[in-house]
């Protein structure tokens, strides 16, 4: 089995090795945020950006592999910006926008290559309002976000479609797998109504309808 028996993590004769060099995983990052009010508290803004390191050792099982690990360094930036403006003491628009990132699973595709990380950007902008003294408050909000190379487990089957075994088996075999990337957009409208008519009973009303689309598979 090649290097692969010295991984520790993997299974053999003399049994698997689960101590505490199995994997190694560590994520840090940086994070500043500045939130600002200007002209007497009626319009405020928030700003943040992070900066993440994710690192990642896991025990390389092919039969094939020539290196007894696998390591993934990356290193990735996420942001969200927002404000709100006081149209009336009792009515707020608000208006928001983020994008962040999810590390790779290390699910290689039916070819045998990594995936890259998914990256996902949304929108969000609206109204809150609460007149009548509190007693009646809600909000409506439309909402927009895109993803890309979310992996998504497109099954055995279907690898063995695109990446057969054939008479000298399968290009890159030891590493196929069976997922692959996509691409997705959704977006959504939410109206909510809440109403306290005695200081005991509050009451809410809500209404929410969502739309969603694959994109592609890249």
């Amino acid at each position: 089995l090649g290097q692969v028996s010295l991984v520790p993590g993997f299974t053999g004769i003399g049994g698997a090795n689960l101590g505490n060099f199995a994997e190694i995983a560590n994520d840090s990052g940086l994070y500043v945020a500045n939130y600002s009010s200007w002209f007497q508290e009626r319009f405020t803004t928030l700003v943040g950006y992070r900066l993440s390191n994710t690192f990642t050792r896991r025990p390389n099982t092919s039969t094939t592999g020539t290196t007894a690990w696998a390591e993934t360094d990356k290193d990735s930036a996420s942001y969200n910006l927002g404000l709100t403006y006081r149209l009336k003491p009792w009515l707020y628009a608000y208006w928001n926008m983020g994008q962040t990132f999810n590390p790779a699973l290390l699910n290689n595709n039916p070819y045998g290559e990594p995936p890259p990380d998914t990256k996902g950007a949304s929108q969000e902008f609206g109204l809150k309002y609460e007149p009548a003294n509190a007693r009646v408050s809600g909000s409506i909000a439309y909402y927009f976000a895109q993803s890309e190379h979310e992996n998504f487990n497109y099954g055995t089957p279907n690898r063995d479609l695109i990446n057969p075994a054939g008479l000298n088996d399968a290009f890159n075999a030891a590493q196929r797998g069976g997922w692959i990337p996509v691409d997705k957009k959704s977006s959504g409208l939410e109206i909510i109504l809440t109403a306290a008519p005695t200081r005991n009973w509050r009451a809410r009303l809500g209404f929410t309808q969502q739309a969603g689309k694959i994109e592609s598979g890249s």
